[in-house]
């Protein structure tokens, strides 16, 4: 039965195959003679149980489907990691196919069960994943890492997936600091990390001769750094104490960093500079409390800030259109910079709606001043919260704030995430 291909879904790079496809018989072709090349960029657009559909329902399918199937697999427990292993092991063809791994310690976070089942995870599967780029650890809590029968070992093993450029650890608690920094610097490819919700131990006192393990002076070509959700400052220093010594960082975000971390912050920025580096990108979004004096804090990026020489987008994040006086302090330090992109996301309340803040202002001010000659983009981004301002009245509402930019053409509204009611 002939089929029409949805060429609207497809995102694909000219192929002259596909191209011959395409002038032999228009649109329409056979469903058995469809190019590998199409069949698999529509199936990368599907969720799911679209996939499986899809495997169920032609046999001619079934090697495209279970290769994009099988791109992303997640392991929930040991016995999921036996049936993972003994479907690799009778179809070779997909062990290529893997591109990035998804360890879940426990499927249920407030689970008791031990999650040491991950220790064998390395030492298991490296071998059967050749071209694995990217791995997840979620939901891991107060592994072992350190038993003397291990902790060598495990280590080494994970260097075995050499390829590995993203590492994302999200959910996770370590005992001790050690084992974080030994996952961190496992992986010699490393280009991107992401630390979520992560919180770690005792940290072992600093040897009084400078001596570090070999692994934690590697240099790795990290060059993307997220930290979002650390629960205190000293994880804050932990973290960029590790990365301090990499100069290739060149974007850098931030999510609800409190702003007593700030400081600290800073000092890793003006290393970064003083070692020739920069950053390109910055999201930034502090945690702001009452009473946490975040006015005294901010300065101390400021100055950090200014030295980034390299930097074209900012993205920041405002939890509160009431508490926003950092935003043009942010815009002050940033103006010899050649700022090409700047993003603002925040909730348009009622108030806010109604009257703009003087903090509102003020940065619509420098927006306007600022960058005449690099920025290029200028992007709002309204989360909403319930229905108290009607998406559809969001646009002509910012719009008519920023005229300047509006004539510019450079502004751009957008309807975010909307965040859950509570």
């Amino acid at each position: 039965m002939p089929v029409v291909y949805p060429l609207h879904i497809c995102n694909m790079e000219y192929s002259p195959r596909t191209d011959m496809y395409r002038r032999r018989s228009g649109r329409r072709v056979d469903i058995h003679s469809l190019p590998p090349e199409l069949l698999l960029s529509i199936f990368e657009q599907l969720d799911r149980p679209s996939m499986w559909s899809c495997l169920l329902t032609c046999r001619r399918w079934r090697h495209t489907s279970e290769r994009v199937i099988y791109a992303s697999p997640r392991l929930s427990s040991a016995v999921t990691m036996k049936r993972f292993i003994s479907v690799l092991e009778q179809k070779e063809h997909l062990r290529g196919a893997v591109k990035h791994l998804h360890i879940r310690g426990k499927a249920d976070y407030s689970s008791t069960k031990s999650t040491d089942w991950i220790l064998d995870v390395p030492r298991c599967l490296a071998p059967l994943l050749p071209r694995i780029r990217s791995l997840t650890f979620e939901n891991v809590e107060n592994v072992s890492f350190t038993r003397q029968d291990t902790e060598k070992i495990i280590w080494g093993d994970l260097e075995r997936f050499s390829r590995v450029t993203e590492l994302h650890v999200k959910n996770c608690r370590f005992e001790f600091a050690q084992d974080l920094r030994h996952l961190v610097f496992s992986f010699p490819s490393l280009t991107s990390l992401t630390l979520s919700h992560v919180r770690w131990g005792w940290q072992p006192t600093v040897d009084p001769s400078g001596w570090q393990p070999p692994r934690w002076q590697r240099p790795l070509p990290l060059q993307t750094l997220r930290l979002a959700y650390l629960p205190s400052v000293s994880e804050y220093q932990d973290a960029f104490t590790w990365f301090g010594n990499l100069n290739t960082v060149r974007e850098l975000e931030l999510e609800q960093i409190p702003t007593k971390a700030l400081w600290v912050l800073s000092k890793y920025l003006t290393r970064l500079a003083d070692s020739g580096g920069s950053l390109e990108s910055f999201t930034f979004c502090p945690l702001i409390t009452p009473g946490c004096g975040y006015m005294e804090n901010v300065p101390y990026l400021g100055h950090a800030l200014e030295l980034q020489k390299r930097l074209t987008e900012l993205d920041l994040r405002i939890v509160s259109l009431q508490a926003m006086r950092w935003v043009p302090m942010v815009f002050d330090a940033a103006r010899e910079l050649p700022i090409a992109r700047v993003a603002l996301e925040f909730t348009l309340d009622i108030d806010n709606a109604a009257k703009p803040s003087r903090a509102f202002i003020e940065t619509n001010e420098r927006l306007c001043q600022y960058w005449r000659r690099t920025l290029q983009r200028v992007t709002f981004v309204d989360h909403p919260t319930g229905n108290w301002v009607p998406d559809a009245h969001v646009p002509y509402i910012l719009s008519s704030r920023c005229p300047s930019l509006v004539q510019r053409g450079i502004l751009d509204v957008k309807i975010g995430v909307r965040y859950e009611d509570f």
